[in-house]
């Protein structure tokens, strides 16, 4: 991720005193390049947070998300809002709100050091964690999925997981529906 230590945003009528902004880019790997456009803010209240969020979404998606290069970039805008004691209704408020950006409310400080603050950001929006359960039930359900739709559909209405479902028994199912045979 890069800090960007030249970009200033000003919310009018609150001091300085009581909120922070920092600005993050981070270069994308995918077919195309790109790059994902994070913009953290600290407020010094809950009142400040409730008051001023939304006129932050609105100066992000003028200053920041109007100008990016591809539609890519203006579709990964991110909004990480920091404060404690907040309530959950203001959370979900916030994160819930469909407009320029995906914000995330964070309840606690922001990382004051960079590298403190770009370490969480990572762990929140950038890496997935897959629980090693998930891997065999997942190869399940693609295999079938393989299978036809119909298979799919009819294994997947049986009630518990379909982890031992086995070759021979699909190529049954497919036979008896006569959609394949024993051999296929």
């Amino acid at each position: 991720m890069t800090l960007m230590n030249d970009f200033i945003l000003e919310l009018d009528g609150l001091s300085r005193d009581n909120y922070t902004i920092c600005y993050f880019t981070k270069d994308m790997v995918s077919k195309i390049s790109y790059r994902s456009h994070i913009v953290c803010c600290r407020f010094g209240s809950r009142e400040y947070l409730e008051s001023y969020w939304n006129e932050l979404v609105n100066l992000v998606a003028i200053k920041i998300q109007a100008s990016v290069p591809s539609m890519a970039e203006a579709y990964n805008v991110y909004i990480a809002f920091f404060c404690e004691n907040i309530d959950d209704a203001l959370q979900f408020k916030i994160e819930q709100d469909k407009y320029s950006s995906r914000k995330i409310v964070f309840k606690k400080l922001m990382p004051e050091a960079p590298e403190n603050l770009e370490k969480l950001l990572e762990e929140r929006l950038f890496r997935v964690a897959i629980p090693e359960d998930v891997g065999r039930s997942a190869d399940v359900d693609l295999y079938l999925r393989e299978k036809g739709d119909d298979v799919y559909a009819l294994v997947s209405n049986v009630s518990g997981r379909v982890q031992d479902i086995s070759d021979s028994y699909i190529n049954n199912i497919l036979a008896e529906m006569g959609i394949g045979g024993q051999n296929d």
